[in-house]
């Protein structure tokens, strides 16, 4: 960077000590200028343009060099903080708080909350309780109307796209609003509600985002056929091994007004279930 720097001042000094060289002859109320000297003029002009186009170019270097040198300092930050099992497991909880936070999309400014952290920590953090509770309380106000704004808005574009898509082919709708595409028939055992079923399985928003899916984990999934949303419980029951069927499950059969991780309130969802084996050894 030193480097840099230097060159920069130089080539300034130059282009400013050759800007400076005006001589010119009077006479007769006229202004004359040989030809020698306006080509020496026009050649210091001409260079005076390259000094600034190379002026420009290291200020660019200088910039990009001042900004790998951020890189490598916040690279450097995060790695001398870890020096015991300690340290790593506080910096996982503070990742792990992070991730929450944004599933939860809380909007916390995450550099004045760590601030806070590390006043408290060093006993320079001077706000009690009683500062505190009131601008709690209406952070949690201001939470919840957000959440049933975002609720009522998803529970009302899952009406939507359920209406539309019960009139696809194919689609079949159960009365408790449950719909249902069979991909693929099987012929083995239907389970019941009591039974453990072994499946895979990729669950969507309406969007798109997947948010689970044991193909990716490339391990499928025992579990109670009781103990799981209603819209599993109902459709799995639908199903032989060896079948797959995407189901549309309405949100009061999925989660409900309940946010559940990456999954917003009030969502419609969408899964794709391949049935393996009906109470697996």
């Amino acid at each position: 960077m030193k480097r840099v720097c230097v060159a920069l001042c130089a080539l300034l000094l130059c282009g400013t000590t050759m800007a400076q060289s005006w001589v010119v002859t009077k006479k007769k109320g006229k202004c004359t200028m040989d030809e020698t000297y306006y080509n020496q003029l026009k050649e210091k002009a001409d260079r005076y343009d390259e000094i600034q186009e190379e002026v420009s170019r290291l200020n660019n270097e200088l910039t990009k060099v001042q900004g790998d040198l951020k890189v490598e300092r916040a690279k450097a930050n995060s790695q001398s903080v870890i020096h015991s099992f300690t340290d790593s497991a506080s910096y996982a909880i503070g990742r792990d708080l992070a991730e929450t936070w944004d599933q939860q999309h809380l909007g916390i400014n995450y550099e004045v909350c760590g601030r806070s952290m590390i006043d408290y920590a060093r006993g320079r953090n001077t706000w009690n309780r009683e500062m505190m509770n009131p601008i709690l309380m209406r952070f949690q106000q201001n939470f919840e109307e957000n959440q049933r704004g975002s609720m009522q808005a998803n529970i009302q574009e899952g009406a939507e796209f359920l209406a539309r898509n019960g009139k696809e082919p194919g689609i079949v709708t159960t009365k408790s609003g449950l719909q249902y595409r069979v991909d693929r028939k099987g012929t083995g055992k239907r389970p019941k509600a009591t039974d453990n079923v072994k499946v895979h399985y990729t669950g969507t928003l309406l969007n798109g985002t997947k948010f689970d899916s044991s193909y990716d984990r490339n391990e499928p999934l025992v579990f109670p056929l009781s103990q799981v949303i209603p819209g599993w419980t109902e459709g799995v029951q639908l199903m032989n091994e060896g079948s797959k069927y995407t189901f549309y499950i309405p949100y009061n059969l999925a989660y409900g007004e309940q946010e559940a991780g990456p999954i917003p309130p009030g969502s419609t969802l969408i899964f794709e279930i391949e049935l393996i084996e009906v109470n697996p050894k």
